[in-house]
């Protein structure tokens, strides 16, 4: 018995004349196209939920961003128990997760972006949780390194020295939105290294099960 399919179009479901010897079970037996499928997909409740809710959630580090006063201060504080957990897993999985959470930070910064019709909008924090992330990576994990980290990080994330400057005001899109903070955050990485290497400023190197502070 061939089955017959349901069509979604109905401009496209014109039944010749005579020919209307369908079985009722049949209407019921049908498997979508693949176009079809990304049609129900796009209308069903899972993208309400994910335009509405998850983009806004992620973007802004839990709606940490939609705080009136020092937004991006308040989103990179997100991320400093973030980076201890990371941290206390291993050094491998901190830089892998970071680099997810990189590409995760742009695609989330690009969908919020197209929602708002805005580049950057102040209440995008998720750029500050990537960036802080990188610029602790791989640092003594100590109270004194997690500290430091923030400062540095801030200080540049703020000022915006070149080539952080270049970055924010030439990348356009998701992208642009967290490759400053990404480029803010090596250079204090690199800078918390040099210090960490030549002074004890940031504490002795972490020893697991020997606690932080």
């Amino acid at each position: 018995m061939q089955h017959s399919r349901v069509c979604f179009n109905l401009n496209a479901c014109a039944v010749p004349t005579g020919s209307l010897d369908v079985n009722i079970p049949d209407l019921f037996d049908f498997e979508p196209e693949p176009g079809e499928r990304r049609a129900m997909f796009a209308r069903g409740p899972f993208k309400e939920f994910f335009t509405t809710f998850l983009v806004p959630f992620f973007a802004t580090a839990g709606f940490v961003g939609r705080s009136p006063k020092a937004p991006g201060t308040f989103g990179t504080l997100v991320a400093v128990p973030i980076a201890f957990l990371f941290a206390t897993i291993g050094p491998s999985f901190y830089l892998i997760a970071t680099a997810l959470m990189v590409i995760f930070a742009i695609f989330i910064a690009s969908a919020y972006e197209k929602q708002r019709g805005l580049h950057d909008a102040q209440e995008i924090v998720i750029d500050e949780v990537v960036g802080y992330l990188i610029a602790f990576a791989w640092l003594p994990l100590t109270w004194m390194s997690l500290v430091a980290a923030f400062i540095v990080f801030r200080v540049l994330d703020i000022l915006k020295p070149f080539p952080i400057s270049r970055l924010d005001q030439r990348v356009k899109g998701g992208l642009g939105v967290v490759i400053d903070d990404v480029a803010a955050g090596l250079i204090a990485n690199l800078i918390l290294h040099f210090i960490a290497s030549r002074t004890t400023l940031l504490g002795p190197e972490y020893v697991a099960g020997g606690g932080i502070f």
